[in-house]
């Protein structure tokens, strides 16, 4: 819709509500809603014909409403009607919309009136922490009552500076020098909130009496917080539903007697202890962006690759972007993530692999380490430049193997080690490739039980394959050597992505005990590719890998 007649809905539907307009920066109109029955002033504003932005309702006069916790309200008056996922407008009915909003503000209202008020408060009380400092912790919750010490950074990175919380200096990537200050941690696996008032504290004493209200914080008396608070530490609080801190910074004089030398810091407690009842109380609050967080999040209802010790082998076209999903699923967090390659970044690597210009001639395990090293400080990767095959005295240690080379010789002869010698702890062998010049793309799992192996999938090397992911008449095409580089299959990134997505929602299924189909296919492309229902394929009687082993059982 216009903006014009966008505009015109919204006056005339506004109107016929008894709204009025009113002065402001945007346009802006004054009128009423019901709360369970009782009229509730508040002002509308719509920046925005489109919806984009968000219309913003405020309340008049916040006396209006009752109850002395009432959630959802932001800072000053905006009433927070929607929650983080948006709330979803129709802009071509945008007299609609703007009623649903007016009736979304009055039910977020009314939940305060149902006693839910605190909390729901507490569902988002970071937000009405209001802090006037941030950092990042690199560190997770505990999860349980406790506590400990950790330190607060300064970090930089070309003209961007950040604030860390992190158990030592290991921030790859970031220019840190010694710790500014300690942070004495309360961890709970309870939630914190709001106490009688939404009112944040502003000084010892208020701080106090939020404190001792918090039935999650009954592990750490208050005396104790004092003592941290008037020698200028820092504390915070890991909450389920929170990560909220506080300072009591030290007037000028003691601090730039300290400075100065003019005062010793053994004597700040004391001086500060005098003069406590006038100090100003410092917010802070932070965001969890630990390793375990981060790979966890997005996947509550998956295990997850935490605590799995992965073997990548090949960190090419496929396995480059692949290292880089089972890192955000879990890989390296608190096991090795092992990376096998022995080839190097060549130019033609460079229009499909997750490495760039600045990677040519470096080796490709080493490159992505060091790529992957930069995505978190306490990522756990480690790569070896040698043949994975001849290497498999250490490949076998963990806990899955997966092939991301697309190497037919790698991949059989990956495939007969794991069938010969898996070791004390392999439990699987994962392959990945593209089939043809991208015409689709399959991932195939290997258990080592009574289902097929790898080879099972091809048993006669002049023969077909038995789950093709191209048409029949479909073959690879190789471009002829040119320019340095070698004769190579030609086809375009979205391929080895797909395939890379595909071996990691396996290998996700796998770790949470629910491998479902061994194979999977997908066509990428829809006029030379094939697609199958993922199957898991019975041992082709004729397999040479197999065959001799089950029959000797």
């Amino acid at each position: 819709m216009k903006p014009a007649a966008a505009r015109a809905e919204i006056h005339a539907t506004l109107v016929a509500r008894g709204f009025t307009i009113a002065d402001g920066s945007c346009p802006t109109f004054a009128g009423a809603i019901r709360v369970h029955g009782k009229k509730v002033d508040v002002l509308l504003e719509v920046p925005d014909t489109r919806l984009i932005e968000r219309p913003r309702v405020h309340l008049v006069d916040r006396t209006q409403i009752d109850p002395e916790v009432l959630a959802h309200v932001e800072v000053d008056t905006g009433i927070c009607y929607a929650s983080g996922a948006g709330l979803p407008l129709d802009n071509m009915r945008p007299g609609e919309a703007i009623l649903r909003i007016l009736a979304e503000a009055a039910t977020t209202l009314e939940r305060s009136f149902k006693g839910r008020g605190a909390e729901e408060a507490a569902d988002e009380y970071q937000q009405y922490w209001h802090a006037e400092r941030h950092a990042w912790s690199l560190v997770p919750r505990l999860g349980r009552a406790g506590t400990r010490t950790l330190d607060l950074y300064k970090a930089s990175r070309s003209d961007r500076k950040i604030t860390i919380i992190s158990e030592s200096n290991m921030i790859s990537g970031w220019e840190a020098g010694a710790p500014v200050r300690g942070v004495y941690i309360v961890d709970t696996d309870g939630r914190v909130g709001p106490g009688a008032t939404l009112e944040q504290p502003k000084d010892l004493a208020t701080l106090r009496t939020w404190w001792v209200a918090q039935a999650a914080l009954g592990h750490v008396h208050w005396q104790t917080i004092e003592q941290k608070l008037l020698a200028d530490e820092l504390c915070f609080v890991f909450a389920a539903n929170a990560m909220i801190g506080f300072r009591i910074p030290p007037p000028r004089s003691i601090s730039s007697g300290v400075k100065g030398g003019r005062i010793r810091e053994a004597a700040i407690p004391r001086m500060m202890q005098l003069v406590k009842d006038k100090l100003g109380l410092q917010r802070w609050s932070a965001s969890d962006c630990s390793l375990k967080r981060i790979t966890s999040r997005n996947v509550p209802k998956l295990a997850g690759l935490t605590g799995k010790k992965v073997g990548l082998v090949g960190c090419g076209t496929i396995g480059s972007h692949l290292a880089r999903m089972m890192m955000q699923s879990g890989a390296g967090s608190d096991q090795p993530l092992y990376l096998f390659d022995n080839d190097h970044v060549a130019p033609g690597n460079l229009g499909r692999h997750l490495l760039n210009l600045e990677n040519l001639g470096q080796n490709k395990a080493q490159a992505l380490a060091a790529e992957l090293q930069r995505f978190h400080p306490s990522v756990q990767i480690k790569a070896v430049d040698a043949d994975a095959v001849a290497s498999w005295l250490l490949l076998k240690n963990c806990d899955i193997i997966v092939d991301a080379t697309g190497d037919w010789n790698v991949q059989t002869n990956l495939n007969e080690l794991f069938l010969e010698d898996r070791g004390l702890h392999l439990t699987a062998l994962l392959h990945s490739w593209v089939f043809a010049n991208g015409a689709g793309v399959q991932s195939f799992l290997n258990l080592g039980d009574d289902k097929a192996c790898f080879r099972c999938l091809k048993p006669e090397f002049d023969g077909k394959w038995r789950y093709p992911a191209a048409q029949h008449d479909v073959e690879t095409e190789f471009t002829p050597a040119t320019c340095g580089d070698g004769t190579y299959a030609a086809f375009s990134v979205d391929a080895p992505v797909m395939a890379a997505a595909l071996a990691n929602r396996a290998i996700l299924d796998w770790a949470r005990g629910q491998p479902g189909q061994r194979l999977r296919t997908v066509a990428v492309d829809l006029v030379e590719g094939r697609s199958h229902k993922p199957v898991s394929p019975e041992p082709a009687a004729n397999c040479p890998a197999c065959a001799a082993l089950r029959a000797s059982r």
